[in-house]
């Protein structure tokens, strides 16, 4: 247990050759710096016995102890689709963002110039640099450029959700 005082004392920077063995202000720190020594290989502590813990459930699954390995690898699985539904989500939640970000430029920049609004609208609504050239089928949605389009692996239109069987160059005037 002492060899593990050494480190910390110096990640804790303690230098005690510039102060007063007397001193009140010393003795305070010195207290509080045991204090902090002490709490932290309790922290150390617990964290070895948690990784005993999963060592010994490691053990236990590689010699076989689980009783039922199928049901381990159906929680498996069960969390993946968890997971990648989650991702969906995620993804779906960032083209909202993008879409509202967008029509909230657009609106402001019809305020500020209505002579604006053509120029946006062929613009793509993801990165806003690009002209639209991305027509989703079926529902004939143009609103991304080539290169955000690559970008992105939903497969679903930007605008209304549906699942985009093909795309097609378009190029708008």
């Amino acid at each position: 247990m002492n060899s593990y005082f050494l480190p910390i004392f110096f990640i804790l920077g303690l230098n005690y050759s510039d102060m007063d063995d007397n001193s009140l202000e010393y003795k305070k720190i010195s207290i509080l710096r045991s204090k902090k020594i002490y709490e932290l290989n309790k922290m150390i502590e617990v964290l070895r016995n948690h990784i005993e813990d999963l060592n010994e459930k490691l053990e236990k699954f590689i010699s076989g102890e689980f009783s039922n390995n199928q049901t381990n690898l159906d929680e498996c699985y069960r969390y993946q689709q968890i997971i990648q539904k989650l991702e969906t989500k995620c993804k779906n939640l960032e083209i909202d963002f993008y879409c509202s970000e967008y029509k909230v430029k657009a609106l402001e920049q019809v305020i500020e110039d209505p002579t604006t609004k053509v120029k946006s609208d062929l613009m793509c609504i993801i990165c806003e640099e690009n002209k639209r050239n991305i027509l989703f089928s079926p529902c004939n949605h143009v609103v991304a450029c080539e290169e955000c389009y690559q970008k992105d692996t939903s497969g679903v239109c930007y605008v209304c959700r549906e699942k985009v069987r093909k795309c097609e160059y378009a190029y708008l005037v």
